[in-house]
């Protein structure tokens, strides 16, 4: 079932050419599936993978959206290297939210979002340097929200 809802949310990415905003939320907790999703969209510019424990979520999600603005992760599993892919291919964000995201301790690419103005992550292990270099290097940030987080040296 869990791979035909992956086949779903790809084909709709990829037959809906106007589609702004993607919502997926509170898949299957014993959720498990042998192959990628892959969210390619020319058009999409917010999309929130929330509200479950995703225990493959670091593993699974391939995602190439050149004009996604908001991309909002809170409370999933992705570690550094898959965030690290995904902003690679969305470098228009301008809102990243990954609170309560434990596996993340140091993006390198997030200091490299030129254009983002809100960064959102409570409750994750994110090292204060790598926030740091988010302030120094993200000329246009408004909003930071950064508490309640382990790695604060």
């Amino acid at each position: 079932m869990v791979d035909a809802i992956l086949e779903f949310i790809e084909d709709l990415t990829q037959r809906c050419p106007l589609l702004k905003i993607l919502t997926l939320q509170s898949l299957p907790k014993d959720y498990y599936s042998t192959r990628d999703l892959k969210i390619v969209s020319a058009s999409l510019l917010k999309l929130e993978i929330t509200g479950g424990t995703y225990p493959t979520l670091r593993d699974i999600l391939n995602c190439d959206c050149p004009q996604l603005i908001a991309l909002n992760l809170r409370e999933s599993n992705i570690d550094n290297f898959n965030l690290d892919a995904i902003l690679r291919n969305c470098p228009r964000l301008h809102s990243l939210d990954i609170t309560e995201c434990k596996q993340l301790t140091a993006s390198r690419k997030l200091g490299s979002l030129r254009q983002l103005r809100v960064l959102k992550a409570h409750k994750t292990n994110l090292e204060l340097g790598c926030v740091l270099d988010v302030l120094k290097r993200c000329g246009r940030l408004q909003t930071v929200e950064y508490s309640r987080c382990h790695n604060v040296v």
